[in-house]
């Protein structure tokens, strides 16, 4: 029998992951509440470390009264490698009505600063270094997009790669916002 070990600094951060995941649920299923989604108080609390040369930010501050496109993508993630540039198009024909933002998820913050300059993307982008922030939308697959209104409550989380036409497709369904 071959044995393989694994990394530590991998099973520290998958063990991060699944305690932040279980923590979330357990919260969830003593509130009684059958919507599984964070409240609107949770979700403006959420605060985003810096990605690269950018600020850190707030969920609350960002929703300036238009909703609120959230898009978690990973280095290790083809899916959200490709759909990156998607998601920069849609947010040049819809920043007015819509924001767009995306959040990288461990372990690789440099090369999630590579991946946003070499996709083109514009859009605010932030990360989340222990996976708590993915863990609170139950981002449990990559890639994941969270759709939340302009009041902060969440409308959807989609858990799958998204091209223009979908992401427009989903923005109009989530927001009644449809492109020109």
């Amino acid at each position: 029998m071959v044995s393989r070990r694994v990394p530590l600094p991998v099973l520290v951060g998958a063990t991060v992951l699944v305690v932040a995941a279980v923590a979330v649920v357990l919260t969830r299923s003593d509130s009684g509440s059958d919507d599984n989604a964070p409240s609107s108080d949770e979700v403006r609390a959420v605060e985003l470390d810096a990605l690269g040369d950018g600020e850190p930010a707030r969920l609350g501050d960002l929703l300036d009264g238009r909703p609120l496109v959230v898009n978690f993508f990973a280095v290790w993630c083809a899916p959200c490698r490709q759909e990156m540039p998607d998601f920069e198009e849609v947010h040049q024909d819809l920043g007015d009505e819509v924001d767009v933002i995306g959040v990288a998820v461990p372990p690789n913050i440099r090369k999630s600063v590579e991946i946003v300059t070499e996709t083109g993307v514009t859009y605010p982008t932030y990360a989340d270094p222990t996976g708590e922030v993915t863990a609170l939308f139950e981002g449990l697959q990559m890639p994941t997009t969270v759709f939340i209104d302009a009041d902060g409550q969440v409308r959807e989380t989609y858990q799958s790669k998204l091209d223009a036409d979908e992401l427009r497709a989903k923005i109009a369904e989530n927001f009644d916002v449809s492109s020109a």
